[in-house]
């Protein structure tokens, strides 16, 4: 039976067994390679980072106050926020409405026309509502 057999870059393929070619490597090479990869396992096998790692995740994901809970109420504060202003600024704007009503009986008059369909005892009041028809 023929093995095939084809070489990508660093990789050869050999009837679906993967061999690493080592050409690149020297000894002195994979000793700071092997160092390189103790010191990183010290330090992330280390009991405090695990610790510190495990609190974090459990602060962040699964705590009462985690990012997920924040986020929603700091958008629910934002949302409540925006509706104060606007509530603020039609309170200021109805102020201004009435303190125009109590000066001028014209703006008095006009409101209740506008608002109230009311009218005179001499005149006659056509509504005519608009339609968009397309």
């Amino acid at each position: 039976m023929k093995k095939s057999v084809f070489q990508i870059s660093n990789l050869t393929f050999t009837s679906g067994k993967i061999v690493y070619l080592c050409t690149n490597y020297t000894p002195e090479n994979m000793s700071e390679i092997k160092n390189k990869g103790s010191k990183l396992r010290r330090i992330v096998l280390n009991k405090y980072v695990l610790v510190l790692v495990v609190f974090l995740v459990f602060i962040l994901f699964f705590d009462q106050h985690n990012l997920i809970n924040r986020w929603k109420t700091g958008r629910n504060i934002r949302s409540l926020e925006k509706e104060i202003r606007f509530y603020n600024d039609e309170i200021e704007m109805n102020k201004k409405k009435m303190n125009d009503m109590q000066v001028s009986d014209e703006s008095l008059e006009k409101y209740a026309r506008e608002q109230y369909y009311l009218k005179k005892d001499s005149e006659d009041i056509f509504i005519i509502k608009e339609t968009n028809e397309k």
